[in-house]
């Protein structure tokens, strides 16, 4: 009996974490289609604004998610491999909860940039490859899938990459004074927001592969 509460607390721990993910996956997802509108001159208060209320909702997520790791941790005493996953769970959901916050970040700085012009296809990209990797981080954690951890740690390469050609390609703009400096700024934030995004899938990966060899990547 109590084995079966044992297990059945862990799997509820999975599935929050699951939800959780998903949630942040959405806000990712709409992110996506706010920023592809963003080039044709849209209007896109009422979809930024929804993004910016997700606040509470994914703090509330990280501190149930936290009240059933603490339980479990008192009650059933894990050890071992579950006491990994259970205590990389602490650490991971206030990655995911970075992740939140940092698409809410990038939704109000959008509320002053009208268009991402020149950028749009970067920025894209970069959405779509940290909604990837949260994704895949999270399924690798679940799953105990180390080989899947380590190709997402690889992955935040092409992150770090597409920041770099636009900071390269921002500074060259700024230079020849040809384009509003502010905006320009404002487009090196969001895509900053966006290589944090892929930091913490990154250490989401990192926590995935110490719950599962006791030992962080190297």
């Amino acid at each position: 009996m109590v084995r079966t509460r044992y297990i059945n607390e862990l799997e509820n721990l999975k599935n929050e974490i699951i939800l959780y993910s998903a949630t942040v996956e959405k806000m990712l997802m709409d992110m996506k289609v706010i920023i592809e509108e963003a080039s044709d001159g849209s209007d896109l208060a009422d979809k930024l604004s929804m993004i910016e209320t997700k606040d509470e909702e994914i703090r509330g997520f990280s501190r149930d998610i936290e009240t059933l790791c603490l339980k479990i941790m008192s009650t059933q005493q894990p050890v071992a491999k579950d006491l990994r996953f259970v205590s990389s769970t602490l650490n991971i959901i206030r990655n995911i909860e970075k992740i939140g916050g940092h698409v809410i970040e990038i939704a109000g700085l959008l509320k002053f940039t009208n268009a991402l012009e020149n950028f749009t296809e970067e920025i894209l990209d970069m959405c779509l490859s940290t909604k990837k990797m949260l994704k895949s981080a999270i399924d690798a954690f679940i799953t105990g899938d180390l080989e899947e951890s380590y190709k997402v740690i690889a992955s935040d390469d092409k992150i770090d990459d597409l920041f770099s050609h636009i900071m390269n390609e921002v500074a060259t703009k700024i230079g020849e004074k040809k384009e509003d400096a502010l905006r320009l700024i404002d487009i090196i934030q969001i895509a900053k927001y966006f290589e944090r995004i892929g930091d913490n899938a990154e250490a989401i990966a990192d926590w995935s592969v110490f719950s599962i060899t006791a030992k962080h990547y190297e």
